[in-house]
């Protein structure tokens, strides 16, 4: 009986830590359930105190008091738009490993991506472009609710997770948009349909509500020409307005394009590069589909990557390059919505711009600012192996959490080979001003759970 028990208990508690599914239940799971203001209510101390322990990558950094704190950055913010508010439906597209340097529009037209280079011809892209992280499960919590990759641990993966949020989503569905999220890959991967819920999404669309030809990758899920076209179809039967959120798949590792394409990209020159190939081959004929449908024209698209690849190049493999991604904003029906921008933009900041675009009011937290402002405070935040990188302007700042350890002007020295702290100190001091600022905001509002605006 003794034995039993050894092996019964022991098992029961694993089971009830872990969960049964195909991946460990983590805190963010019981947004399946609830909302992030009821998830304490909903889980277990015990439970809490398992994922609690295994994790400190998160400690208070204090820079400041809480007054210089507020002075020098507060991500509270509170649109203030120059126009009346706009009833655009809104579509986000997450390309899977899509770095920048693959993009010819971007690279004097060498590159694989027909496509999205169209694309960017008749939109606003920016040349100074950042992802927040190097991981797809860094990239959701950036996009949908401003939340920078300042950690070891990712956010839907922290026991942060259940913490109170107001997303891009939960915003948009209070003014009246029905809200998706669409990821052709099994549900429950690395925690998109919670996350996304808790963001406030609406309905989530994963391997599981696909409904179309046979397209399994063999892999991840489905191929992103069948999902794509699925996903059309889906944003064709929804209540406008919209805001909508697709995240490709077929770039990912093992880079496997559908056999009756393995001679159609050829001209790349490896299986990486050929996966960026059909992906994009596979987004020319979603919006061939999409541009004769009525609600096309009124229509803000966004585009990004969710994180670079592997680096193909010398430039791409520096501390900056590893990190450059394309940001497009393309709106059809807006003439105005066109040319390159030579500022500074990130993942983060697509909340606050879509907000602003759109006119809305409400108060939020996030840690980016719109594209459309006039404001020179916008920045961009990244984070690997224990160093801290900051971009302004032409200047990318390191830090180690106590010091500065390298700037560089990252446009002309491409190859980050001229160290100018020593050169430009006042400039390095000032980076770093702001750069603290913006690391203790975000490490004390995890750590106190004040990611949203109490009024």
């Amino acid at each position: 009986m003794a034995s039993i028990l050894y092996i019964t208990v022991p098992s029961i508690l694993f089971i009830g830590a872990r969960g049964t599914g195909l991946k460990p239940i983590m805190i963010i799971s019981a947004g399946r359930y609830t909302t992030t203001q009821n998830i304490p209510l909903l889980l277990n101390t015990p439970f809490c105190i398992l994922h609690s322990l295994k994790e400190g990558a998160v400690r208070p950094m204090v820079y400041f008091d809480k007054i210089k704190l507020s002075k020098l950055y507060n991500p509270e913010q509170q649109i203030q738009p120059k126009h009346s508010k706009r009833i655009d439906n809104i579509v986000i597209i997450i390309l899977e490993s899509f770095s920048r340097e693959f993009v010819g529009a971007l690279n004097g037209n060498k590159g694989y991506t027909p496509c999205l280079d169209s694309i960017i011809n008749q939109g606003l892209v920016f040349e100074n472009a950042f992802a927040n992280g190097k991981r797809s499960i860094e990239a959701v919590p950036a996009i949908l609710a401003g939340l920078p990759a300042l950690s070891d641990d990712s956010y839907i993966t922290s026991r942060f997770s259940g913490n109170k949020l107001l997303g891009l989503p939960a915003i948009l569905a209070k003014e009246g948009y029905h809200t998706s999220f669409f990821h052709g890959g099994r549900n429950g991967t690395m925690g998109f349909d919670e996350f996304s819920r808790i963001s406030g999404i609406q309905h989530y669309y994963g391997l599981n509500e696909y409904q179309g030809p046979e397209a399994f990758d063999g892999t991840w899920g489905i191929n992103d020409e069948e999902f794509l076209q699925y996903y059309a179809t889906k944003l064709n039967s929804l209540p406008q307005p919209f805001f909508s959120c697709v995240f490709t798949l077929s770039s990912h590792h093992p880079y496997k394009v559908p056999d009756k394409y393995k001679d159609r990209f050829n001209q790349a020159p490896n299986k990486l590069i050929r996966s960026i190939c059909y992906a994009d081959y596979a987004l020319g004929k979603f919006f061939r589909i999409i541009s004769s449908q009525p609600w096309y024209q009124n229509t803000l698209f966004i585009f990004t990557a969710d994180h670079t690849a592997a680096e193909q190049s010398k430039l791409a493999v520096t501390r900056a390059g590893i990190f450059r991604i394309p940001i497009i904003y393309y709106h059809p029906g807006d003439t105005l919505l066109r040319g390159r921008s030579k500022r500074v933009t990130q993942q983060t900041d697509i909340m606050p711009s879509v907000l602003d675009y759109v006119g809305i009011k409400t108060p939020f937290v996030a840690f980016g600012t719109s594209v459309f402002s006039d404001t020179s405070n916008n920045f961009a935040t990244n984070y690997l192996g224990g160093i801290y990188q900051y971009f302004k302007g032409d200047y990318m700042l390191m830090f180690d959490g106590y010091k500065s350890t390298a700037m560089y002007n990252y446009n002309k020295d491409r190859l980050l080979k001229s160290n100018l702290l020593k050169l430009s100190p006042d400039m390095g001091a000032t980076m770093e001003l702001h750069f603290k600022a913006i690391i203790q905001q975000y490490n004390s509002r995890l750590l106190n759970n004040t990611m949203i605006v109490n009024n």
